[in-house]
């Protein structure tokens, strides 16, 4: 009997490592980005290792990109290009950030990532009153042509485009100005690399 109850044990814990090991298949860059052609770039906003639906988590280890998780903010340029890296990513270019966007590659392209009408309650700008980010995804009609969410509201991205002696991000945010501009896939603003904020994070692409 306590042999028997020994190998039942050994066998929880061999499933329950497994399905730990599955969890960590969902921060693997295997499914997480869009295959833009010349680059990849992530399907959702960056999160933490350990981001849920109602923590943005602890874990600074690396970047994923998982739908219903908080993304993570309050993070500097220096530490989302380093979260990236980690994850065998970068930061993005203003190409790269804007073609996911508007949906074209190349010149051309929708002002927001559902289109050129705009709409107040279609991403989390502050028109559509969550007043906070919302997890990855939960916008579900937030997306662009080739599938990437997120790009106009929610959290502000970090790029890997100057701006003076600043950075570019990209995508407006959940407390920005009210109105159509700010949210537009055109829209760049020049943040000092130093700061950070709760309305802003960033996304990873990587290099084929």
């Amino acid at each position: 009997m306590a042999l028997r109850r020994k190998s039942w044990i050994a066998v929880m814990v061999a499933a329950l490592f497994m399905a730990g090991l599955g969890l960590g298949l969902s921060c693997s860059k295997r499914n997480e980005y869009i295959d833009m052609g010349t680059y990849y770039i992530a399907i959702y906003e960056a999160s933490r290792p350990d981001a849920t639906a109602s923590s943005e988590g602890g874990d600074s280890s690396r970047a994923c990109s998982r739908s219903g998780v908080l993304p993570w903010v309050n993070v500097d340029w220096n530490e989302a290009k380093a979260a990236c890296e980690a994850a065998g990513a970068r930061l993005c270019n203003a190409d790269e950030w804007g073609d996911a966007c508007d949906g074209v590659k190349g010149s051309g392209g929708s002002t927001y990532p559902y289109g050129n009408t705009y709409r107040g309650s279609t991403c989390n700008g502050s028109d559509a009153g969550k007043e906070r980010a919302v997890p990855t995804g939960f916008m579900s009609a937030c997306v662009s042509g080739f599938g990437a969410y997120d790009m106009s509201g929610n959290v502000s991205e970090w790029t890997n485009e100057s701006s003076g002696s600043g950075r570019v991000i990209r995508g407006g945010s959940f407390d920005g100005a009210s109105g159509s501009g700010y949210l537009a896939c055109a829209v760049e603003v020049g943040s000092n690399p130093s700061n950070s904020h709760d309305s802003k994070g960033f996304r990873c692409c990587r290099d084929k």
